[in-house]
């Protein structure tokens, strides 16, 4: 268990028969926002402590995300490599032991990880492929990819075989699973050059092993031989085309930052207003129903012997029931208009973040198309043998 600093924070929550359940649950944290609907937590009699929920992190940084949560760095460490923007949506249950310990063969997970867009170093065992096919880079833009998975008897595995673009035009088509003791059985195929290669990823979460089979490329074993000008030119022109890349990821990150700064800013001033007239909606309805009880008092003791007291007071309580009803209406209305202006202002902060990651995007493209060129114009294209 880890301790998680909330914001804006909203929840509804309630115990019956010995379930508790939060529906919904909504949050800041980590940069993102997250959302759990339909959660339950029971515990049976001679039974197990057991949870289910869906689950859903919206907006978040791979990487700022894996840094907080355990369980990520421990089955998902490459997530903490990946600058840029993502869309988690999962279900998950699983049993607990009697010290609320998560049992890990237990947990069922059904889910969708949407990737945005993003940047990674290039991982070290990815690294023997890149100088075979001589991509020239360090840090690679990823495309938007969508990989759906399941987690079931003790595996994360891949539902379907996710395709991942790769510099220098090369695809991986990627299958699998890992074990919940952090084993890696996947793998798949790469192509490039207009040739499939047969590749494996084993080992374990922390110390990948990739193994291709080169000789749809005529190779054998990995053999790029670069004359020492080219090396050199190729390192200057990496050089140069990680620092605009460097360069270009800080310019999006400020604009995003920005932009997240002041929709906050329009969110929090559009919900200080509400809650101010709401605060006043209120003050004129107990103002009003003061007024309505003093009125319907002042009929009853109008009155001199029983029976005129008894029709003043049908009266006074009728004249009352309508003021309250008014009273109520307006306060409805007023709290109408409070709700709509947030949630106008909810939709204007959406729409400046949405703008500002569409003009980061663009910054972070057009830098590798320039990275790509700095590269191309230095002749790194090395000639394998």
């Amino acid at each position: 268990y880890d301790n998680y600093k909330l914001s804006k924070c909203l929840m509804k929550a309630t115990v019956k028969d010995g379930k508790l359940a939060i529906n919904p649950l909504k949050a800041d944290v980590f940069g993102a926002t997250v959302e759990l609907d339909n959660m339950g937590y029971s515990y049976q009699r001679g039974g197990k402590p057991f949870a289910s929920m869906g689950l859903k992190l919206l907006n978040m940084n791979p990487a700022g995300v894996s840094n907080e949560i355990s369980m990520i760095q421990k089955y998902a460490p490459i997530l903490a490599k990946i600058t840029g923007l993502a869309n988690l949506s999962t279900s998950f249950s699983s049993n607990f032991s009697k010290n609320m310990d998560v049992e890990m063969g237990s947990i069922e997970a059904n889910g969708i990880l949407d990737l945005v867009n993003g940047r990674m170093e290039v991982p070290e065992w990815l690294k023997e492929t890149s100088k075979t096919l001589n991509w020239g880079v360090t840090n690679m833009i990823l495309k938007p990819t969508k990989a759906a998975f399941l987690v079931k008897d003790g595996k994360m595995m891949l539902k379907d075989t996710i395709t991942v673009a790769l510099p220098k035009e090369t695809t991986m088509r990627l299958g699998g699973h890992v074990t919940l003791d952090e084993k890696l059985n996947m793998g798949g195929t790469l192509i490039a050059k207009g040739k499939k290669l047969p590749f494996t990823i084993t080992g374990t979460v922390k110390k990948p092993v990739m193994k291709v089979n080169w000789k749809a490329l005529g190779l054998q074993v990995v053999a790029p031989v670069l004359d020492k000008a080219k090396e050199q030119a190729l390192a200057k022109a990496r050089e140069q085309a990680d620092k605009l890349l460097k360069a270009a990821q800080e310019e999006a990150d400020k604009v995003k930052a920005a932009a997240k700064t002041a929709a906050a800013k329009v969110r929090s001033e559009a919900a200080s207003l509400a809650a101010k007239q709401k605060a006043e909606a209120d003050k004129l309805e107990a103002e009003a129903l003061k007024r309505a009880k003093d009125e319907a008092d002042a009929m009853v003791n109008k009155a001199t012997d029983p029976l005129s007291k008894k029709v003043a007071k049908a009266a006074a309580d009728k004249a009352y029931q309508a003021a309250e009803k008014k009273a109520a209406a307006a306060k409805q209305k007023s709290y109408d208009l409070a709700d709509k202006a947030v949630a106008e202002a909810d939709a204007k902060a959406d729409a400046m973040e949405a703008e500002a990651n569409k003009k980061a995007d663009k910054i972070m493209a057009d830098a590798q198309a320039q990275a790509d060129k700095t590269i191309a114009d230095a002749d790194a294209k090395a000639t394998i043998k």
